[in-house]
């Protein structure tokens, strides 16, 4: 088995367990459909508390995260297979909603201000409006993006990953929600890369 340890920081957060719990929901509903490691459950709960600790128990599995350069075209062909898969399905868990969209505008002239006389003032001045042009557009991207979005594993970098005989297995599902598939496709891209 192993055992991991959830960082009583995250878990005194008021959202903190419900969300570990819908995210053990979210790999439950993908297990026959992809590769994972889900926490074991006892009495029906796979978040565990004793003595205002939390832990989560798995069946040990063979295998290690592979990084750069060990990474090949391999790898990420059965990483995008998988995510297909994932957003193929496009599951429902009670408890978790889609989110709106949520991308500030930020106030680039007040930061101008707050840089003058400093060395690098002159440079964030000639940069000013295409950062202020550049927040606008993602804002206006995060609206779009937020009009179609599936539950996902939502973390699926190198390190939430075990290889064994080039087969992958996904971990970590603490990250799990919703996001828009063509966003988290690119996300991969670069973890991936």
């Amino acid at each position: 088995y192993c055992i991991k340890v959830l960082n009583p920081e995250v878990m005194a957060r008021p959202t903190a367990l419900g969300n570990m719990i819908r995210s053990e929901q979210v790999s439950k509903a993908m297990k026959e459909l992809v590769p994972l490691s889900a926490a074991k459950e006892y009495n029906g709960k796979g978040v565990l508390e004793k003595d205002g600790q939390y832990y989560m128990i798995f069946d040990f599995i063979e295998g290690a995260s592979i990084y750069a350069p060990a990474l090949s075209a391999n790898h990420c062909e059965a990483m995008g297979k998988l995510l297909g898969i994932i957003h193929k399905a496009d599951i429902c868990v009670p408890g978790i909603e889609a989110e709106g969209a949520d991308a500030p505008i930020f106030d680039w002239k007040e930061y101008a201000q707050k840089a003058e006389g400093l060395d690098w003032a002159d440079e964030y001045e000639k940069v000013l409006p295409k950062l202020i042009q550049w927040n606008k557009q993602a804002a206006e991207a995060a609206q779009i993006l937020a009009q179609r979005q599936v539950i996902s594993h939502r973390d699926l970098d190198p390190k939430n990953v075990m290889w064994h005989n080039d087969k992958p297995t996904l971990i970590d599902w603490e990250a799990a929600g919703y996001i828009n598939p063509y966003q988290e496709l690119i996300e991969l891209c670069g973890y991936w890369a």
